[in-house]
């Protein structure tokens, strides 16, 4: 009997020691991040910042909450990425290219984590792109004789061109701010928002729907149609303008 109050005793005090430990690396109680030491090896392979290189594509997916950047790798590189899960356990990010050349990034919506997952990814060429809820940021422009760019599900992005044709689709709420250069210009665009004040173009064909707001700089030609509430603006004096707004409503408007 004595012996085993003894053990109690022992392990009671044990585990008093074990919780006054401070937590690692500055951690908070409660924060939601486990020490890399303490996973297992499945888990712990997602914790932290890695890098990895990746074979040849020539476009891009990404999809759900990630924070990314996009830099050009040197001429005597490959592909890579780096991504840094934040340390949080729940994370499903994933990179894979598939049979199409397509690079898919993705990531698990988790409304409890108040961390998103942050990438950088650094290319060789580039002909599309599809960003669905994510955060993109490409500070050197995209070159490229043509560009595919698809934008939706709340994205917020900003994102230089040097391109000749550029094909753009908006919807679902997102933010698209462009800069740079695109001698033809198409948008499509529904419920989103999009700048492209600060980029060159020569001639545009705009459909805008849904509340969808333009704002455009072309120099010699627009074909523009507004329905359901859009508004498309333009700057510059282009010599030729063909608009067409809708019954519904829609508005096709020069701004200075």
């Amino acid at each position: 009997m004595k012996k085993w109050i003894f053990a109690m005793t022992c392990l009671l005090g044990c585990l008093a020691l074990r919780a006054q430990e401070p937590a690692a690396d500055g951690q908070e109680p409660g924060e939601d991040r486990i020490s890399v030491d303490r996973l297992s090896p499945e888990v712990a392979a997602a914790s932290g910042e890695r890098s990895e290189w990746l074979p040849s594509f020539t476009g891009v997916h990404v999809v759900g909450p990630v924070k990314i950047r996009f830099v050009p790798a040197p001429a005597d590189q490959g592909p890579r990425i780096v991504y840094d899960t934040k340390g949080i356990f729940t994370s499903k990010f994933k990179a894979t290219v598939n049979k199409d050349k397509v690079l898919i990034i993705s990531e698990r919506y988790d409304a409890k984590r108040q961390s998103v997952t942050e990438v950088t990814l650094y290319y060789n060429t580039l002909r599309s792109a599809r960003f669905d809820g994510a955060d993109v940021t490409v500070e050197q422009p995209f070159e490229a004789t043509m560009f595919d760019l698809y934008v939706s599900g709340g994205a917020v992005v900003t994102a230089a061109f040097d391109v000749q044709d550029l094909y753009l689709q908006l919807t679902g709420k997102s933010t698209l701010t462009l800069t740079g250069r695109a001698r033809y210009l198409s948008v499509e665009a529904s419920t989103g928002k999009l700048d492209a004040s600060a980029l060159d173009v020569t001639a545009a064909t705009v459909n805008a729907t849904h509340k969808a707001d333009v704002l455009l700089d072309v120099d010699e030609r627009i074909e523009a149609t507004a329905s359901t509430g859009a508004k498309i603006r333009y700057r510059g004096a282009p010599p030729v303008l063909r608009g067409t707004t809708s019954i519904f409503g829609g508005e096709i408007l020069s701004v200075e």
